[in-house]
C-alpha cells in the first residue's frame, strides 16, 4: 500500500478494512479528484487566450502533483 495512503488511514483511524480494499478505495477517490480537475471548464474561468493557457498549465501541474504525491498511474 502507498505510504501516503497508510498515513491518511491512520489519521482517519481506519482499522477494520483490508489493505487491498483500502488501497482500491483510496485510488478511486484520488482518480475522481483528478477527473474533477481535468473536467474544469477553462472557458468559464478565462477571458483571453493567455489566461486559458495559464489555467491549462496550472491544471496539468495540479494533476501531476496529485499523481506524484500518491504514486498513482492514471491518465
Amino acid at each position: 500500500m502507498n505510504e501516503k495512503i497508510k498515513e491518511i488511514a491512520v489519521q482517519a483511524k481506519i482499522q477494520m478494512v483490508s489493505e487491498p480494499r483500502l488501497t482500491e478505495f483510496a485510488e478511486l477517490l484520488i482518480k475522481e479528484c483528478i477527473d474533477s480537475v481535468n473536467e474544469t471548464l477553462v472557458t468559464e474561468l478565462t477571458y483571453t487566450t493567455y489566461d486559458k493557457s495559464m489555467i491549462e498549465g496550472t491544471k496539468q501541474r495540479c494533476v501531476k502533483s496529485i499523481k506524484d504525491k500518491f504514486n498513482i498511474k492514471y491518465n
